[in-house]
């Protein structure tokens, strides 16, 4: 029975051949997917085509996945004949989406394959539209998530909005998808293309939602914060302000206390600690003999209520 083929998408769930270490996907968009070790840590990408040709090979094998994530076999026959289609003109073909030469290898294929009810230039330029912009991921080419089969806007007002979300969005200064219309505005006038095709502000939301979001969180807040954010394991508390959140944990101390009058060992103490998670700020801390307990926590507030009265933060 052929293996079904798989739409990698967020929460499947993997291991590498001969490794007990279980891998989930964190993101997958324009055909690059990011994936994290279950235990956390940095996150890594791959190719989509790369993770296809490695899980038919059975070199990465699934661990958990939705039934959603899974192609049908019945339907592996059908994306292998559009395949045949979109491969052959882009090795033939200089212009592949050309509609006249197309038409003419489409029947050329047709006969190849026996195929008795052959797809229409448009159809086949369509594909060769979703083809490339998967990064050439024959997945693309499965009915999963159909919508729309016409193209809203010309080609190269597709490729105009990612120039400008690539360059404008996509930098540490805060950008929002009016500033990315307008300059695509702007881009279309300089190429002396109709404005009439300027994509609407909803469109444009739509091309930055499909960003990745570890990228675009790199980009904007740092890489620390977005390793943290996308690791597989563990949910964060996000926070907006400062004192949003504090986080009170109490730690052994590696020092050893020795009574000043009798010289005899108390032992080692304990330090409880505050931090405030947005700004990453100590804000309030009390040592004591004594181990984690309401009377030790309540030190500790007292402390960090009354730290403002000595200039420290709190």
């Amino acid at each position: 029975m052929e293996k079904p083929l798989l739409i990698p998408q967020p929460g499947f769930r993997f291991t590498f051949a001969d490794h007990e270490h279980v891998f989930e996907i964190t993101s997958s968009n324009y055909g690059v997917i990011r994936y994290a070790s279950i235990a956390g840590g940095k996150p890594f990408s791959i190719s989509a085509s790369t993770f296809e040709t490695r899980y038919k090979a059975g070199d990465i094998q699934c661990v958990f996945a939705p039934e959603k994530l899974f192609i049908n076999p019945d339907s592996c026959s059908t994306i292998r004949r559009k395949e045949r289609y979109v491969l052959t003109a882009l090795a033939k073909l200089t212009a592949p989406t050309s509609i006249e030469p197309l038409r003419e290898l489409i029947q050329e294929i047709a006969l190849e394959i026996e195929d008795a009810s052959p797809p229409s230039a448009r159809t086949v330029a369509r594909w060769i539209f979703q083809y490339r912009m998967s990064s050439n991921n024959a997945l693309s080419l499965s009915e999963h998530g159909k919508g729309n089969k016409t193209l809203r806007y010309p080609p190269e007002v597709y490729q105009i909005i990612k120039q400008v979300i690539s360059e404008i969005y996509l930098q540490p200064e805060h950008r929002t998808s009016k500033d990315v219309r307008a300059f695509v505005l702007c881009k279309l006038n300089e190429q002396n293309i109709p404005t009439t095709y300027l994509p609407s502000l909803r469109a444009i939301q739509r091309s930055i939602a499909k960003l990745d979001p570890y990228i675009e969180m790199r980009v904007k807040k740092g890489s620390r914060i977005a390793r943290k954010y996308f690791q597989a394991a563990g949910i964060s508390a996000p926070t907006s302000f400062a004192l949003h959140t504090v986080e009170i944990d109490t730690h052994y101390l590696d020092i050893i206390v020795i009574d000043p009058e009798t010289g005899q060992i108390l032992g080692r103490p304990f330090l409880a600690c505050a931090i405030d998670t947005y700004t990453r700020a100590i804000v309030g801390t009390y040592i004591s003999m004594f181990p984690p307990s309401a009377l030790t926590t309540l030190a500790l507030i007292k402390d960090m209520i009354t730290r403002p009265d000595r200039d420290l933060p709190g």
